[in-house]
C-alpha cells in the first residue's frame, strides 16, 4: 500500500468514526448539560421527570458515574455558585499543569523500560508543554517523538487534548446555562446562539445591532455589552499604540532583497489573506453551529 493510499483510507476512517459516533456522543453531552440524565437512566425530556426536583441520583445516573461521584465527593444534584465553579475549574487546571509538569520532569524514571529511554524534559520546555496543553494551545516548541517518552505522550499530552478542551466547554456550558437562566432568548437553539453571536460581535466591532429576537434589554446582556464594547474598543488601541512605541525605537534597516515593500499587491494580498484566515478561523465554527445547523434541521 502506498502512502497516498494509506492516507485517504486514514482520513476515511477517522470521518467514519466522527460520525458513527457524533450522534449518541452529542445525546449524551446535550441530556448532561440540559440538567437530565444519561440515556437510559429514565431522566429524559420526554419522560416527565423534573431534571432537578423530583429525580434522584439513583434513577439519574448510572452505576460507574454513581461510583465516581461516592469516591470523589460530589453531590450531582447540588448546583455550584459561580465562584464554586471557577475555584473547581482552576484547580483543576492548576492540577493538570503540575502533573503534566512532574511527568515530563520525572520521565527518565517513569516506565523507562517501556520504550525508548528519554531524558528528563528540561523545567523551561517542561512548563511551556504544560501550560500550552493545559489550555488547549498545543504550542509545540520540540521534537516530540526525540523529547518525550510514549508514557508522556500517551498519559500527558493525548489526554490533556481531550482534557482541556472539556475544561473549556464545561465552562462555556455554564455560561450558556446562566444565561439562559437571566436572560431573554426568544429563539433558543441554533437560531439563538446565531444571535447572541452577532450581538456580541456587532458589539465588538462597534456596530451597534442585533437581531429582535434577543431581549438585549435584560442586565445581563447590557452589563456584557458594555464590557465588550469597552473592551474591544480601547484594547486594540491601546496596543497599536504599544506597537507604534515599539517600532518608533527601532533603527531604519536599508532596504534588501528580503525586503518586503508595502506597497505592492503582494503584501497586499498576503495582509488580505491573514485577514481572511483568522476571520473564517473565527467565525466557522459558529456558522457551523448557527446558520448551517438551523438550515440543516
Amino acid at each position: 500500500m502506498n502512502d497516498t493510499l494509506a492516507g485517504w483510507l486514514q482520513v476515511g476512517l477517522l470521518v467514519a468514526a466522527l460520525a458513527a459516533c457524533y450522534i449518541p456522543l452529542g445525546n449524551y453531552i446535550a441530556k448532561i448539560f440540559g440538567g437530565y440524565g444519561p440515556p437510559g437512566s429514565g431522566v429524559s425530556p420526554g419522560s416527565g421527570v423534573s431534571p432537578r426536583a423530583g429525580s434522584s441520583t439513583t434513577n439519574k445516573h448510572w452505576k460507574v458515574e454513581r461510583a465516581i461521584f461516592k469516591a470523589t465527593g460530589i453531590d450531582p444534584d447540588v448546583d455550584q455558585t459561580w465562584g464554586q465553579y471557577l475555584r473547581s475549574m482552576l484547580a483543576f487546571s492548576a492540577v493538570s499543569v503540575l502533573f503534566l509538569y512532574g511527568m515530563q520532569r520525572l520521565q527518565g524514571h517513569l516506565f523507562s523500560f517501556v520504550g525508548q529511554p528519554t531524558a528528563a524534559v528540561p523545567a523551561n520546555t517542561a512548563f511551556n508543554t504544560a501550560a500550552s496543553f493545559t489550555t488547549n494551545t498545543n504550542w509545540q516548541n520540540y521534537s516530540g517523538e526525540s523529547t518525550m517518552t510514549y508514557l508522556t505522550q500517551m498519559t500527558g499530552l493525548a489526554v490533556q487534548n481531550f482534557m482541556s478542551a472539556a475544561v473549556g466547554l464545561v465552562v462555556a456550558i455554564a455560561m450558556i446555562a446562566t444565561k439562559a437562566g437571566q436572560s431573554p432568548i426568544f429563539n433558543p437553539g441554533p437560531h439563538g446562539l446565531t444571535e447572541i453571536m452577532y450581538a456580541m460581535a456587532s458589539e465588538a466591532n462597534n456596530n451597534g445591532s442585533a437581531f429582535a429576537g434577543l431581549g438585549t434589554a435584560a442586565t445581563w446582556y447590557q452589563t456584557l455589552g458594555g464590557i465588550v464594547m469597552l473592551f474591544s474598543r480601547f484594547a486594540p488601541e491601546i496596543f497599536a499604540l504599544g506597537l507604534a512605541g515599539s517600532l518608533a525605537r527601532q533603527s531604519p534597516v536599508p532596504a534588501s532583497a528580503g525586503t518586503l515593500d508595502t506597497r505592492t499587491p503582494l503584501f497586499v494580498g498576503m495582509v488580505v489573506g491573514v485577514i481572511l484566515i483568522l476571520v473564517g478561523l473565527t467565525y466557522f465554527p459558529a456558522f457551523a453551529l448557527g446558520p448551517f445547523a438551523e438550515g440543516l434541521r
